[in-house]
């Protein structure tokens, strides 16, 4: 009798031309994982340098920056003149963190072409990020010029003049953005609906940064006019203002409404149990987070918003098993930083701090721009009166990155405070009480200065002021422990100010 033959458990034979051909297809339709699946099985004498190009930009966009890397270099081996596929690769360098290699190939290309609109843009980015604004802005004009009808140019000058604080020119540019790319009756190609969910989105959240809470809403609204696809987001970016204003009762209604509504959007699914979390009902939300998990790599994200939960209920062993699992799911290096981070902020309200800043400068050695664990870091010091030069030096390059941040103004002004440099101290602590004026923990700094400056009536202001915004406080470390402890000190404050008062009459 004949033996049967051995069916193969592999991948089907097929030729080059026919997986080139499915490649294609799943990466117009934007199946990125799927095209490089395929196209990485085609024989490698049959791989041409727009094949590699093709392969490199769909690791780009999976996120796979390390293979996205690898395949523009042997693009780049095949044809060293491509000047496209070079700007490619100095993006694909800038994703992976490798930017003084990224700042090398976009000059290369400028030495070739000084007047390269997109190299100049690529440069205005890069410069942006490493904190150098002139230079940035300089190119920024120079790529504007260069492309006067780009849509991109001037969306990041917004990002680069929303960073350094000037919210009323970001928000000029992004109603020139508006008005650019308005189409009659509101008729849009996909391409043009998601550009005007980005410029919406991003003037929506320099509002909402302004605290003008109700213009951020209607413009919000007006994503959810441009198709189905973009409403979920509208309706979340609706819930959070609603959240940030301190209406939480309103948030939930809407978040009950739209789950209703989109009941498969996890997103808004995971924004109504952080809700229910924020509202002390923690059992709740950790039942609605862990009826969506469903053990794919979707679920890091659940992971974290389940530690983030625990977290803030002070139920630390969850939340830091909740972290590291998510830990366990973040593949690539780059989504590693965010779970480290969540270790080190537990870690830290634990009062473990050799512990959290070793999961800090885990993130800060995998991305050294990352500005919250800078400031994360330089306060965790700070707060605790040691290392204070080195705390300053931490808080000040998470200024460098984001100068106009009220938060890292607080830790920087706190720093000073700590090392009784109080001239140095006022400034930053006035800006982010004039950035922040809800945020309790700011207002408290503010007033322990002023007292230690004399200024005893300011200080009871700012005390008064922390105690009010504390119970409406969203995801504050400001609890009713500290409000206790701080309206001791202020009736104190009060009492001594009422008898210097009686004596001098």
């Amino acid at each position: 009798m004949a033996k049967r033959k051995r069916k193969s458990r592999g991948h089907p034979r097929q030729s080059g031309a026919v997986l080139l051909q499915s490649g294609l297809q799943a990466f117009r339709r934007g199946d990125y994982d799927q095209a490089i699946a395929l196209l990485k099985r085609i024989p490698e004498n049959e791989i041409d340098t727009g094949l590699l190009a093709m392969l490199g930009f769909a690791y780009l966009q999976a996120r796979d920056l390390d293979s996205a890397v690898a395949m523009y270099e042997k693009a780049l081996a095949q044809d060293s003149d491509n000047q496209e596929i070079r700007r490619a690769y100095a993006e694909a360098l800038m994703g992976a963190g490798k930017l003084a290699a990224a700042r090398a190939e976009l000059q290369k290309i400028l030495k070739a072409d000084p007047e390269d609109g997109p190299t100049y843009l690529r440069l205005g980015q890069l410069d942006r990020q490493e904190g150098r604004f002139e230079q940035a802005r300089q190119e920024l004009e120079r790529a504007r010029t260069l492309m006067p009808d780009s849509l991109e140019v001037p969306f990041q000058q917004v990002i680069l003049e929303d960073l350094q604080g000037n919210e009323e020119k970001a928000i000029q540019i992004l109603q020139g953005l508006l008005k650019q790319s308005e189409r009659p009756e509101g008729q849009y190609t996909a391409s043009e609906a998601s550009n005007r969910a980005v410029f919406l989105e991003r003037l929506g959240q320099i509002y909402r940064s302004q605290e003008k809470f109700d213009q951020a809403v209607e413009v919000f609204k007006q994503i959810a006019t441009l198709g189905k696809e973009p409403a979920p987001r509208s309706t979340a970016l609706i819930i959070e203002t609603l959240r940030l204003s301190r209406q939480p009762q309103k948030a939930m209604d809407e978040a009950d409404a739209a789950v209703q509504k989109f009941p498969e959007d996890r997103p808004l699914r995971m924004l109504r149990a952080s809700l229910w979390s924020e509202r002390g009902h923690l059992e709740e939300a950790v039942q609605q987070f862990q009826a969506m998990l469903n053990k794919t790599p979707a679920d890091r994200e659940i992971h974290l918003a389940l530690a983030q939960a625990y977290s803030q209920a002070k139920r630390f062993p969850e939340a830091e098993a909740a972290a590291r699992q998510a830990l366990a799911l973040s593949v690539k290096p780059d989504d590693q930083e965010y779970p480290y981070f969540m270790l080190g902020s537990i870690y830290e309200r634990q009062k473990k701090y050799d512990l959290a800043e070793e999961q800090f400068k885990k993130v800060l050695a995998a991305n050294p721009l990352n500005a919250p664990a800078c400031n994360y870091l330089g306060y965790m010091l700070a707060d605790r009166g040691v290392r204070l030069e080195e705390s300053v030096k931490y808080i000040q390059k998470a200024l460098e990155l984001e100068p106009s941040n009220g938060a890292y103004l607080d830790s920087l002004g706190w720093a000073y405070f700590k090392m009784n440099r109080l001239a140095l101290a006022e400034p930053p602590l006035e800006k982010a009480a004039r950035l922040l004026t809800s945020d309790p923990t700011i207002q408290e700094h503010l007033g322990h200065l002023y007292l230690q400056m004399g200024k005893r009536q300011q200080a009871q202001e700012a005390w008064e002021r922390a105690l009010k915004a504390w119970p409406n406080a969203v995801s504050s470390d400001f609890d009713a422990e500290q409000a206790a402890k701080l309206q001791k000190q202020l009736d104190e404050l009060k009492l001594r100010l009422a008898r210097e008062k009686a004596a001098r009459r």
